[in-house]
This record gives structure tokens, C-alpha cells and sequence, in this order.
């Protein structure tokens, strides 16, 4: 009898084994699922970011109104943004304002999610170098930062400007191409760039 008790008690738990792991796998499965999920998904109330970044030149010729186009917020940006809402991190005020030159192959090219860093960026005495942008509020989650670049060199190409935290150096937060533009220090040519930036909810 005794004997029988426990090979019927064996039996009971080798059934009751399997439910109990398969319990267990489904939970994993379900919170992963979660996870994976609340880390993607976009859902309603969530902050969104806009922007577009606006250029003219003035030259010899006149004034020549760019059209506006949107930029492409690179990974360190979207990290410092991360970051500095979670208060993990603190960022000085992203208003500086790059360009880059277009003669390099790099720095002419689209800008990609994965650019830290402006190549070929205008620096030194040919009044293209980095420079701290002025900076408006126009409304509620809106602002704005611009710049004049005045040329003291010759034939100065250009056609990508990127905003960063710091004068040299510091975290890139976003980037955007225009039409290529040449600009003669002879003539004093202006470059014109203003980033209008929003942010919005829902």
C-alpha cells in the first residue's frame, strides 16, 4: 500500500511539474513582451520634437532665401535629451551653431543618425567657425536660435550646419543639409542660419 501511495504522489507531481514551468515560461514571455513594447511604442501624451532649420546668403547678387527643411536629431541627441529628462545627466544650452565645409567628401555628405561629430567643420579666423546662436522664445514648447556668418576668406563652401552644447567640442544634437552655397570674403558674403525648434504633446 505504501508503495502504491508513492508511485501515485510521483505521478501527481511529474503533472503538476510541467504546469508549474509552464506558468513560469508564459510570464517571462508576457513581461519581456512588456518591455519590449512599452520601449517602442509611441503612445498618446508622449512629447514629440519638431524642428526646421532656415538659410539665406546675402552676397553680390543679393538675398537668396533657402527652402526650410527639417533636420535629423542624431543618437547622442536623442541620448542627451534622454537623459536630461530623466535627470540623469545635465547639458549645457544647445545654441551653438557649426558649419561645415562641402569641399570634404564627409562633410558634404547627408548627415546620419550615428554622426557625433561635424567633419571638416569651419573653424579659425575665416567667420564660418562655430558660433553661439541668439536665441527667442516664439510660443509655448517653441524657440528659436540663429546665427550671421559674414565670410573673411575666399571661396568658402558650405552646406551643412549642426547644432551643439558647447563652442568646440561638447555633445551634437542635431544636423541638416542645404543647397550648397559659395561664399567670397571679397564681397563680405552673409550666411544667414536659423533653427526653429518646437516641441509638442499628444
Amino acid at each position: 500500500m505504501k508503495l502504491q501511495s508513492i508511485k501515485g504522489k510521483s505521478k501527481k507531481y511529474l503533472f503538476i511539474l510541467p504546469v508549474f514551468m509552464l506558468a513560469i515560461l508564459s510570464t517571462f514571455i508576457l513581461a519581456n513582451s512588456f518591455i519590449s513594447t512599452a520601449s517602442t511604442s509611441n503612445p498618446e501624451g508622449s512629447i514629440k520634437y519638431g524642428s526646421k532649420v532656415c538659410v539665406s546668403v546675402i552676397n553680390e547678387n543679393g538675398r537668396i532665401d533657402y527652402p526650410c527643411k527639417h533636420n535629423l536629431v542624431v543618437n547622442a541627441g536623442l541620448n542627451a535629451i534622454r537623459d536630461t529628462l530623466r535627470g540623469s545627466a545635465s547639458f549645457t544650452n544647445f545654441t551653438f551653431l557649426a558649419l561645415g565645409n562641402s569641399s570634404n567628401v564627409t562633410s558634404g555628405a547627408d548627415p546620419l543618425a550615428t554622426d557625433t561629430f561635424l567633419s571638416a567643420e569651419y573653424s579659425g579666423p575665416n567667420g564660418l567657425n562655430r558660433t553661439a546662436g541668439s536665441q527667442a522664445i516664439l510660443g509655448t514648447g517653441n524657440w528659436t536660435v540663429w546665427a550671421s556668418y559674414t565670410s573673411a576668406g575666399i571661396a568658402l563652401n558650405t552646406n551643412k550646419t549642426c547644432i551643439f552644447n558647447q563652442s568646440t567640442g561638447g555633445t551634437m544634437l542635431a544636423c541638416v543639409n542645404f543647397p550648397e552655397t559659395q561664399l567670397q570674403g571679397a564681397s563680405s558674403d552673409v550666411l544667414l542660419v536659423n533653427w526653429t525648434i518646437f516641441t509638442t504633446s499628444g
